[in-house]
């Protein structure tokens, strides 16, 4: 089963999600974060981070177009596990990481 965000409504200011090397995820979590409202902090695995550049670059001139401004769409600029580890760690800065593929999330206290 996936996601049901009408059961649990719940805004977050900024949400990261971390996925391996499948290049449509980038595009999966952004639109499911924006349309809940939040911004999103992407960081995909290094085996695909030009595809994910691409996408991300896209995604933020589609929104230059909109009201919505394409900050609101992040792709974390590291191929090193420990920027996962310091996220993990920015209390009210990052309110949730979801780990793609994992049947946990790690809340930031919220």
């Amino acid at each position: 089963m996936g996601f049901i965000y009408d059961r649990y409504p719940f805004h977050l200011e900024s949400s990261e999600w971390v996925y391996e090397a499948r290049p449509n995820v980038t595009v999966d979590a952004a639109v499911i974060l924006l349309m809940s409202g939040n911004a999103a902090l992407l960081r995909g695995s290094s085996s695909a981070s030009a595809s994910n550049e691409v996408l991300v670059h896209v995604m933020r001139d589609a929104l230059k177009r909109t009201v919505i401004s394409p900050d609101v769409i992040q792709l974390v600029p590291s191929n090193n596990r420990e920027t996962v580890k310091a996220l993990l760690h920015a209390r009210g800065k990052v309110d949730l990481v979801i780990p793609r593929g994992e049947c946990i999330s790690y809340s930031n206290g919220r």
